[in-house]
């Protein structure tokens, strides 16, 4: 059917039509950041029951490594350091302040090639 561009019925119905698209865009892309924000949401959750069964004893510090000792070495530790050049990733160095060079340095050396340090 051919309809003329001044048909006024013609008109609404091409402002429905994309008044309908747009409102479908908008939907769209609230959907897509509520999918965004709901996966952000599940891997902090997930993060977090991680951290606490390792905190409750249900779930190994870090795989790869049989036995593990975590050593507390207070403000800075050079026993700690040792411990970690000859033990390597048997030991978990723990310290108050990551900032101190000495205890980048210990943590260096625990992580091998591939650690990060905080």
């Amino acid at each position: 059917r051919d309809e003329s561009p001044n048909d006024p019925k013609a008109a609404a119905r091409a402002l429905r039509v994309l008044g309908a698209q747009t409102l479908r865009s908008i939907v769209a892309g609230f959907l897509g950041i509520a999918q965004v924000l709901r996966v952000v949401d599940a891997s902090a959750e997930a993060a977090t029951a991680y951290e606490d069964r390792v905190a409750g004893g249900r779930e190994p510090l870090f795989g790869g490594v049989e036995e593990r000792v975590v050593r507390l070495g207070g403000r800075e530790s050079d026993v700690t350091e040792l411990s970690v050049r000859r033990h390597g990733r048997h030991v978990v160095p723990v310290f108050e302040d990551m900032s101190l060079p000495s205890v980048r340095r210990t943590l260096e050396a625990a992580g091998g090639g591939g650690a990060v340090v905080p």
